[in-house]
């Protein structure tokens, strides 16, 4: 359906050779996220959650989202997805593909959601970790929720 609202946006690539140093993985993952807040610059969206996705050498694939007020900042969707990438095993184990994408989106005239000013991001932390091998689309998630 060619008119169909979006629903998410992000970038995703497989490289050729495993990643293996964390300095390389975190400009990979801001370089993604910078794309997607472009992305939604172009379509005067706003997104609340954005998510990064890891898939190890071994083919095992993690996700970790995060939500908070809706913004298209790239600074700041940039250094979100780089502290979801600090929750990963990236660099110290070898990466094959990463991916960055934004959902929940909201148009900059509507009012955000304000965040709880008691709680820091990325508190309440609970890792849910499931390997699998060689099915794409089966992936654990995390999400910390802020509001």
């Amino acid at each position: 359906m060619p008119n169909r609202d979006a629903k998410s946006s992000g970038s995703e690539n497989t490289y050729a050779e495993d990643l293996t140093e964390i300095d390389t993985i975190r400009l990979e993952v801001a370089e993604m996220a910078a794309r997607t807040a472009r992305w939604l610059a172009r379509r005067e969206l706003l997104a609340r959650t954005v998510s990064i996705k890891v898939r190890y050498s071994d083919f095992t694939t993690i996700t970790r989202s995060h939500s908070a007020p809706p913004t298209r900042d790239e600074a700041e969707l940039a250094a979100r997805s780089v502290q979801l990438l600090n929750k990963t095993e990236a660099g110290q184990r070898p990466v094959r593909l990463l991916g960055v994408s934004v959902h929940n989106f909201c148009g900059s005239d509507e009012p955000a959601e304000a965040a709880d000013p008691s709680r820091l991001p990325f508190e309440d932390d609970h890792l849910h970790h499931k390997g699998h091998e060689g099915h794409k689309g089966h992936y654990a998630r995390k999400e910390d929720e802020l509001s």
